[in-house]
Parts: C-alpha cells; sequence; structure tokens
C-alpha cells in the first residue's frame, strides 16, 4: 500500500477525423482506448472518493494508483468516455466548469481552440490581431505589436510560439472585458469561411 497517486487529465477525446474540428489538440477515441489498455497493465484506477479518503482519513492507496480525470465537461466525454469507462468498470472524475454548463456558453478558452483548429495558417491570425490592436491602440493605450510578441511568443511545452502568443494574448493580455466588444464574437466562422 502506499499514499501516492498519478493524476491524468485529459480534455478533447473524440473522434477526431469525423469531428467538426478534426486539427484540434485532442486525443482521438482510439488513442484513449490503447492508453487506457496500458494504464490497465500498469496501474492501479482509484476512484475519487478513494483519494479523498486516502486525504481525510489517512488511507493508504494501492500501489501505482492513478485516477483518471477529465476537464471542462465536454460532449465528448459523454458520447465516447463515459460508455468505455464504463464498459471497464472504471470511473473517472468529470470536471465541468459552471458559466458553460449554467450559463450554456462556450468559454473564451474553447473557442481559441476552435479557432486555432480551424485556421491552419496561425500567421495569419496573428495578423489579424495585429490589425485589430493598430485600430484600438490609442482607445484602450495598448503596446505596439512587436511589445507583445516579444513579450509572449516563447515556445511551450505542448505549442509553437505562435500558439503560445494567440491564446495568451487573448486569454490574458488584452485588457477585457472592456476590449472583448471590438474583437467579433463569431471570429471562428468568419476566419473559417
Amino acid at each position: 500500500m502506499s499514499n501516492k497517486v498519478s493524476i491524468i487529465e485529459y480534455h478533447y477525446v473524440r473522434d477526431l477525423k469525423n469531428s467538426r474540428y478534426p486539427e484540434i489538440k485532442g486525443l482521438d477515441v482510439g488513442l484513449f482506448k490503447k492508453q487506457l489498455d496500458f494504464i490497465l497493465k500498469h496501474y492501479w484506477v482509484i476512484r475519487m472518493e478513494d483519494l479523498i479518503e486516502a486525504v481525510q482519513f489517512k488511507k493508504k492507496l494501492p500501489e501505482n494508483a492513478l485516477l483518471l480525470t477529465f476537464d471542462d465537461g465536454y460532449r465528448d466525454h459523454f458520447e465516447f468516455v463515459f460508455p468505455i469507462l464504463n464498459s471497464l468498470g472504471l470511473q473517472g472524475s468529470f470536471f465541468p466548469p459552471v458559466l458553460a454548463v449554467e450559463g450554456r456558453k462556450v468559454l473564451d478558452v474553447n473557442k481559441i481552440h476552435f479557432v486555432l483548429a480551424s485556421v491552419s495558417d496561425k500567421k495569419q491570425i496573428i495578423k489579424d490581431l495585429f490589425a485589430l490592436l493598430d485600430i484600438y491602440r490609442k482607445e484602450y493605450a495598448l503596446e505596439e505589436n512587436s511589445y507583445y510578441y516579444n513579450k509572449l511568443a516563447k515556445p511551450g511545452r505542448f505549442d509553437p510560439k505562435e500558439v503560445v502568443f494567440i491564446k495568451i494574448m487573448l486569454q490574458k493580455e488584452l485588457p477585457f472585458p472592456r476590449m472583448k466588444n471590438h474583437f467579433p464574437e463569431n471570429y471562428i466562422w468568419i476566419r473559417n469561411k
């Protein structure tokens, strides 16, 4: 027995080639099944309740304990993940965001994923961002485009520098919500045409 646990966090798990966004950074269902085969050979999949008991009551976990988690409550999780886990007798912990569920809204982070999956030329997205920054520079006291690019465009663990720049710029750097009104709500669909 142990008090160590590995936690795997999944996001998009879908039939990528038949999805609306086949280029989205996600895991294909077939590869997910292969990962589960590997996990079942090398780990003991626990439930969230097991982890809570281990923390609260100092109970030991099995050797090679592993917790499966699924962020953002995607439809993919209900359509693909849940039936697979159920057929294997496994439990995962799902974490849907309140705003998406109660507000029935697509989160900005997901909109950014959809844009990135829809536009093959990421440099075009950057050009579009720069054009909008140029338009609103005075109104919002924005820095020069090169300032933002030099500050944010650093390659990440999973993304090239252009993608990191787009993500951080749209998620954190722009002075939202004041500026948000100037970025088309349907930017995804405009760029996709």
